[in-house]
């Protein structure tokens, strides 16, 4: 069953929101008018405008994206963007009348309102293009404090199982430790399968300094490929609870795999941004701080 989650704050570009206590809904007269004023809804609603109107034309964002870089005349924009001049003129009367251009001696700027709508609006517009990429990622993930901010996924390699490819994401997982040049590895494993064992036990071969940590229901599923890892010198931690999202780290490169109710690896993104590797090394820690190193008889008894 796919799980849903709250998405981090990461969407709320401008500002969190902040839930107001209930209460009944206050009438304010207006002009004569009386109109509903619940906390908030007034703004939310010229909000929602906001959006409306720079979706109601692709040209606004276009005109306030090229208007970042310098004020530029009618004819300058329409030349640059090859746009009718009537088009140009109109938009950017209607953007004028929002305060976010001015005009000054015949060529249009940027106000300082227009300038932060234009980079909010296309951080926006970026987010949720990552979102609608990454769906088969995020589906997998059991809440918003195993989604990293949705900005650094913007550029970072997604794999995801489909039907001619049901092994994808590992392979692609296996296929990059395999090649990586690297000092250490540390990493949640959810499931230890063959192909985990595999590509850590060549690594450890080379001189890799590898930590593991394993939840103890798939150590004690996996006694004999844990054996032979701890025997190569693989520092391994037991995690009594679940581990729902398997992290990877090297020396500059940062992997999370999303995982289904079954155990199976559905999704994988990895990338070097170095934002997306420090989040998934705090991610790693979180668990290994509350997990325990495997007592060196392996009979299953763990030292604190």
């Amino acid at each position: 069953m796919r799980r849903q989650i709250r998405l981090p704050a990461t969407l709320r570009f401008d500002r969190p929101y902040r839930r107001h206590p209930p209460g009944p809904l206050r009438c304010v007269a207006v002009g004569g008018d009386r109109r509903q004023n619940p906390n908030g809804l007034s703004k939310m609603h010229h909000q929602h405008e906001i959006v409306q109107f720079l979706s109601a034309s692709p040209h606004r964002l276009r005109l306030l994206e090229h208007l970042r870089e310098n004020p530029c005349s009618p004819s300058d924009i329409t030349g640059a963007l090859d746009l009718s001049r009537r088009s140009v003129q109109r938009n950017l009367s209607a953007l004028a009348d929002q305060n976010w251009v001015t005009k000054t001696d015949g060529s249009y700027q940027l106000t300082t309102s227009g300038a932060l709508v234009a980079l909010q609006y296309t951080t926006f517009l970026e987010v949720l293009k990552t979102i609608e990429r990454c769906e088969p990622f995020l589906a997998h993930l059991p809440d918003s404090e195993h989604v990293p901010d949705l900005r650094w996924l913007t550029n970072a390699e997604l794999v995801v199982v489909d039907s001619s490819r049901p092994y994808a994401p590992m392979m692609a997982y296996t296929s990059h430790l395999y090649e990586c040049s690297t000092e250490a590895i540390q990493g949640t494993v959810p499931v230890l399968s063959r192909f985990h064992a595999n590509v850590h036990t060549e690594l450890l071969d080379r001189g890799v300094e590898t930590e593991l940590v394993l939840p103890r229901a798939a150590a004690e599923r996996a006694v004999d490929l844990e054996a032979a890892l701890h025997s190569l010198g693989c520092d391994l931690y037991i995690h009594d609870g679940t581990i729902e999202v398997g992290v990877t780290l090297t020396d500059h490169r940062g992997f999370v795999g999303a995982y289904d109710d079954h155990g199976r690896l559905r999704a994988c993104v990895h990338g070097t941004n170095p934002e997306l590797r420090d989040w998934a090394a705090r991610l790693y820690e979180r668990y290994r701080d509350r997990s325990c190193p495997l007592a060196g008889d392996l009979t299953g008894e763990h030292v604190p």
